[in-house]
């Protein structure tokens, strides 16, 4: 991956220079659009980001033995492993979810994404399944969990939420899109 800092503005340039030191990312024109958002959330919310992958994570003792770890916030900042089998876009949404954690903002959104994925019949399928996956997983927040997951899921995948947050909850809606 190369960029030419000089086109980014000052708060976006640290994460394309993470992105560029990496060492971990192709130069396509979809790595290019994705790291060039990643910046734009990055200095529009202060947000520190990093590109990991499973060798890096293994090597740093991140690694989750039989389980693909997609991300993670760690000391304020945010990973994104570009191994990750789910959308890239996803994965940034879940993460930038777990930073909303603790304020009101985060409270009005996961009350709004379990109603939606309840009439959708996906909340407590999606549940169970989280709760399998992190039962060996100490100190884990199983329904934190699937409310990043699915804020990450239907921000970048589902018109009808979107629809849905905007029509029923707009105060919540302009706050995320602002």
């Amino acid at each position: 991956f190369t960029a030419d800092l000089t086109k980014y503005d000052e708060k976006q340039q640290a994460v394309v220079k993470k992105a560029v030191e990496s060492g971990i990312l192709n130069n396509t024109n979809r790595t290019h659009e994705f790291v060039d958002m990643v910046a734009k959330i990055s200095a529009d919310k202060g947000v520190s980001f990093d590109f990991t992958n499973n060798q890096k994570l293994k090597e740093s003792g991140l690694a989750v033995e039989g389980k693909t770890v997609n991300g993670y916030v760690k000391d304020g900042t945010i990973a994104v492993n570009i191994d990750s089998n789910k959308s890239l876009n996803s994965v940034v949404g879940h993460e930038i979810t777990h930073t909303l954690e603790g304020t009101e903002l985060y409270t009005e959104l996961q009350q709004a994404v379990k109603e939606y994925a309840t009439t959708k019949g996906e909340y407590d399928t999606r549940l169970n399944e989280l709760s399998e996956l992190y039962e060996d997983m100490e100190n884990a927040n199983v329904e934190n969990e699937l409310t990043a997951d699915l804020v990450g899921d239907y921000l970048f995948t589902d018109k009808d939420f979107i629809n849905n947050l905007s029509t029923k909850k707009p105060n919540i809606f302009k706050r995320i899109y602002d």
